[in-house]
């Protein structure tokens, strides 16, 4: 039998699968649960570079990634993890421009319908959900994947064969349309297309597997970044919740959705859920929006956990995952490795969630398995067969990553995807071939922030239009000779990214380091001020996996003393202390970061966030706070004993409800 199957069509042939085992942890769990509980998880992320060669076809692209993937999620299992997130783009690779991208599709089946894709038999267009399933119930842990997901539209000869069912029979593009005309309460203004030629309508799909390897949610992304080959998910935002056995509820979320309410935030908001998992392919834009900035940022802001998965390819400026525990006390998890490659990240989360007596003996009575959650740390050691931390083709000789080009004119998936340019953005590489978009600061009030002989403190106020103000109160020796100065920037308005297609409505505070006074020159890393080698980035072949206690420092190894902070040499004297940077915003949805030259996030131990606008009282360090109104008051404030090679201090907002009111969005 040749072609796609819908699932349903699938269990008529081999006969109704076993009940799903999650679901039954999940109703006994319902039924024995009480008010919301403090509850504890382990999560693992993957950032991955994946195989893309094309010599054996896009299904051997996706069974080999799948099978890595697999050997990933056993490594993050034996730390105890419950929940494993893997990237966006990682099971097909970004370069999908030299195959059949159908031939990277899979078929998924409809989370309401309850299937395990281990219980039926493999077709091309179902034979990797069948492993990922199998592999999720084997290792007994949830798995969030993305991948590319098909969907019929028409008749065509490579499907004839499949049985079409009322219940199965998919919608047209122009049904699907009409059938929910609105995101985030804004009218969609969409260009109707035919359905393609081949005979599908292709989504960027999130689909998660429970322990039992049924499928338990599939989400389709709905903020495309320059995507034309894939149709936006039109789906409500509950798509995209799932409920674990572990009493945790998560939302979903792939790459640029993070830009935008829907449907992450609608979901935290409307059900209280604080538990992210995300997908992504971020490419870094200096001096905000950086992969540890926003991540970390919006966690923070939001106060909530974000699982986030990223591909790995620095040249193309896609790197940095984590698990940010913005919900909780727990110490964030992250890499950012310009050097290394693959790299799994495995951590604890402390939520609030529904949990019974009993817990895990239940899921082990149930699902079959005996887990055991061990903790501690993970080192994966050196093997004499090859290691996963870089890309191989059947051959065995790793792929190279390949090179950003400028590139302007038509868009296809593998040109946006490996070779990007931004008219409102330029771009910067160093000597270390790192790669970033970066913002176009012309469209910023800027003003020099002044030294002194001696270490006085000053504070200084700028407003952008007259009615967005921001200020920031510090100290700046006029100490050393060290090239460069720091501005303080503040812009209230409308941005565009991606070529000038999307248009979004932001504030901005922030502190930037630059090399002149040409407010181009910010966030300009030369040479010598990336100074990354492979011990100080723990390479991955060394380190494959990074717990917290091994990741992060405690309060007391961060926090720097002054003596400890003052540097022989004073031709590299930090003479720059940042004490508190804040703004009265018009949004309550505010992000901040603390990035340091070396590209890096500041420690948390080492600064504080506060926001009015999201019912938190204001730091007592925010002296300001009896002379301003109560509403969206946002504060950084930093220790002052800190002293860092500070590169930008940012409290990025986005005011939603300003996004223009017509999204244009060309299928």
């Amino acid at each position: 039998m040749n072609g796609p199957l819908s699932w349903l069509v699938l269990g008529a042939l081999v006969g109704d699968p076993e009940p799903v085992l999650g679901t039954q942890v999940i109703d006994k769990m319902s039924s024995l649960a009480g008010t919301k509980v403090e509850v504890e998880y382990t999560a693992a992320v993957l950032e991955y570079q994946p195989y893309s060669s094309w010599v054996s076809g896009g299904l051997a692209i996706l069974q080999e990634n799948a099978h890595i993937y697999l050997e990933y999620a056993a490594r993050a299992r034996d730390q105890g993890a419950d929940i494993i997130v893997f990237p966006e783009y990682g099971l097909t690779s970004t370069h999908v421009a030299g195959g059949d991208i159908i031939t990277l599709s899979q078929l998924v089946s409809d989370p309401a319908d309850h299937i395990v894709p281990c219980d039926f038999p493999d077709y091309n267009y179902t034979m990797v959900m069948r492993e990922l399933s199998c592999g999720a119930r084997e290792l007994g842990m949830y798995f969030v994947v993305n991948l590319i997901e098909q969907e019929q539209c028409m008749d065509t000869p490579t499907n004839s064969q499949a049985i079409p069912t009322s219940s199965t029979q998919p919608k047209t593009s122009q049904e699907q349309l009409s059938s929910h005309p609105t995101i985030e309460g804004k009218e969609v203004q969409r260009q109707a297309k035919q359905c393609p030629s081949s005979g599908y309508i292709l989504y960027n799909a999130q689909v998660v597997f429970d322990r039992a390897g049924a499928v338990v949610a599939r989400y389709r992304k709905k903020h495309l970044f320059l995507e034309p080959e894939f149709t936006p998910g039109m789906e409500d935002d509950t798509s995209a919740i799932f409920t674990t056995d572990f009493g945790v509820t998560f939302t979903l979320q792939i790459c640029f959705d993070i830009m935008y309410k829907s449907p992450g935030l609608c979901n935290m908001e409307a059900d209280g859920l604080r538990d992210v998992a995300m997908s992504t392919a971020w490419i870094d834009e200096l001096p905000f929006l950086t992969a540890p900035q926003i991540f970390s940022g919006w966690s923070r802001g939001q106060g909530v956990n974000l699982l986030v998965a990223n591909y790995h390819d620095a040249p193309t400026g896609k790197l940095g995952s984590g698990i940010f525990n913005g919900g909780s006390s727990l110490e964030s998890l992250y890499t950012y490795d310009h050097l290394g490659e693959t790299t799994l990240l495995v951590g604890s989360v402390l939520t609030l969630g529904t949990q019974c007596k009993g817990h895990q003996s239940m899921i082990n009575s149930i699902t079959g398995h005996n887990l055991e959650f061990k903790g501690g740390n993970f080192k994966t050691p050196k093997k004499d067969i090859d290691e996963v931390g870089g890309s191989k083709d059947p051959k065995g000789v790793p792929e190279k990553p390949m090179k950003p080009q400028s590139y302007r004119g038509n868009t296809t998936l593998g040109d946006i995807l490996t070779r990007f340019s931004d008219s409102a953005s330029w771009q910067m590489k160093t000597k270390n071939d790192f790669f970033f978009l970066h913002e176009n600061l012309d469209l910023y009030n800027h003003i020099v922030l002044e030294r002194s002989e001696k270490n006085m403190n000053f504070t200084k106020t700028l407003c952008y239009n007259g009615s967005f103000c921001c200020t920031v109160t510090y100290s700046y020796a006029h100490k050393g000779t060290k090239e460069g100065l720091y501005m303080l920037l503040a812009y209230n308005g409308l941005v565009t990214k991606g070529n000038g297609v999307y248009v979004m409505y932001i504030q901005v505070c922030a502190v930037v380091y630059c090399l002149n006074e040409n407010i181009t020159s910010c966030a300009s890393l030369n040479d010598e001020e990336v100074n990354l080698t492979s011990e100080e980035t723990n390479q991955t072949d060394e380190k494959m996996t990074l717990t917290n206690g091994e990741a992060n420092l405690t309060s007391e190894e961060a926090t720097l003393t002054s003596e400890e902070a003052t540097l022989t040499n004073e031709e590299t004297l930090v003479t720059f202390w940042p004490y508190e940077l804040y703004g009265v915003f018009n949004t309550p949805y505010v992000y901040p970061s603390v990035f340091t030259q070396q590209l890096t996030l500041a420690n948390d131990a080492l600064w504080e966030f506060s926001n009015t606008g999201r019912n938190e009282i204001m730091n007592e360090s925010c002296s300001f706070i009896d002379n301003l109104p109560e509403e969206n008051v946002c504060c950084i404030s930093m220790h002052d004993t800190l002293a860092l090679d500070l590169l930008s201090l940012t409290l990025f907002g986005r005011w939603y409800s300003q996004d223009p009111d017509v999204l244009m969005t060309i299928l």
